[in-house]
């Protein structure tokens, strides 16, 4: 079911509908859901197109066709980078994928104080300089932005530098002396969840510096989809934080991470390479995604679900799960993914990409409704594309 799609040359996402964030609030009757995703406009001339985080609400438990609403976060200003170190002008190139932690009571209402002040709501934000940010909501999830204290954005160490080829412009990068192994060539999209305890989570997609050739995998360009050769190994790593805006990056070894996903580099989730044959060579793990699924039958502990898009040909949705947030345990899934693809001439018939789901208690049984984008991130470039819906009962 196609939902969000480039809706025209002059709207604010008439070149781009892609990475849906989904909250959703109310019980029963109640029930609606806040849909935000990265919209990006058609480019004047001369100029980079300007991206915005759209919200749109919809109604009850099956969500009909949302339409651009309410610009949730944007920012403002000459889009252009700025060769500042550790300057907030490369925000000036908008927010890319976003993802929203909330702040809900018992009924899946925004808390508020008795005063009327609401909890804050976070949204944590990749952009165009392969770093995260974070920006907060102080009236409910409606709109959000970024923290006016100095040294908070970008989370991690990062600096802007011209480009060392010679050709006009800068690049952006994380520091590499302050980086760990496996982010030194960026920390981009992110997801958060946060515990009973007051502790947040933070799950981001991590690249490591080096690129991989086809003779170190033993792979061709057809199984990898990278025919220059130059083949990326991105991975999900770990970050911690106890009031959502100040983050610690952990390791896998400091977590004490027994799980087989982990293989070594320090993130909590590797690629598997050669896991399934050939025709699932997966080498990049990114744009994780983290919902409660349920309790452990045996100890009544929560259970964690992480969406990823996996990359081999094209992307396509796998997922694991844990009881610690450390540990995760990739699920089964078939050769195109949990999604599969649409068929020839669809939006999605090439790549199912940047899922975000929930699971929704409904008679007789559970249900999880899906989110996400198709073909080419949702770029018009790839014709009919946008971002998708999809159900499924829960199994157990």
């Amino acid at each position: 079911m196609s939902l969000a799609a480039p809706a025209g040359p002059e709207s604010t996402d008439g070149t781009r509908a892609a990475a849906p964030s989904v909250v959703r609030l109310g019980l029963g009757e109640t029930t609606r859901y806040y849909l935000y995703y990265m919209a990006e406009e058609k480019p004047k001339s001369g100029t980079i197109g300007k991206t915005r985080i759209l919200r749109t609400e919809m109604r009850g438990p099956e969500p009909g066709k949302p339409r651009p609403a309410n610009v949730a976060l944007e920012f403002h200003g000459p889009v252009v980078p700025a060769p500042k170190r550790y300057g907030t002008d490369y925000y000036k190139l908008g927010p890319y994928f976003a993802a929203i932690t909330p702040a809900l009571d018992a009924k899946g209402e925004p808390v508020r104080a008795p005063d009327g002040v609401f909890e804050p709501w976070f949204m944590y934000i990749a952009t165009a300089g392969n770093n995260v940010g974070v920006a907060i909501s102080r009236d409910g999830g409606v709109t959000f932005a970024l923290p006016g204290e100095e040294g908070v954005n970008p989370l991690f160490p990062f600096e802007v530098f011209a480009d060392p080829s010679g050709k006009p412009g800068y690049r952006r990068h994380p520091v590499e002396s302050q980086s760990k192994l496996y982010d030194q060539s960026g920390a981009g999209s992110a997801a958060t969840v946060r515990t009973a305890d007051g502790k947040h989570h933070m799950f981001y997609t991590a690249r490591m510096w080096n690129y991989h050739s086809y003779d170190d995998l033993g792979v061709t360009a057809r199984q990898v989809g990278h025919p220059d050769g130059k083949i990326p190994n991105y991975g999900i790593a770990y970050a911690e934080s106890v009031d959502g805006v100040r983050w610690r990056r952990r390791t896998s070894v400091s977590r004490r991470v027994i799980s087989p996903a982990a293989r070594g580099t320090g993130r909590l989730i590797d690629p598997r390479f050669h896991h399934a044959g050939d025709d699932q060579f997966e080498y990049c793990v990114t744009r994780p995604t983290v919902f409660e699924d349920g309790k452990d039958p045996k100890t009544g502990r929560p259970r964690y679900r992480m969406m990823v898009s996996s990359h081999s040909r094209t992307y396509r949705f796998r997922s694991l799960h844990s009881f610690d947030l450390y540990n995760w345990y990739w699920d089964a899934s078939p050769a195109e993914g949990l999604f599969g693809f649409g068929k020839k001439g669809a939006f999605d018939d090439e790549s199912t990409t940047y899922a975000t789901c929930t699971r929704v208690n409904e008679h007789p049984r559970d249900r999880y409704h899906c989110w996400y984008t198709g073909n080419r991130y949702g770029h018009v470039s790839a014709g009919r594309t946008g971002i998708g819906y999809c159900t499924k009962p829960v199994d157990n």
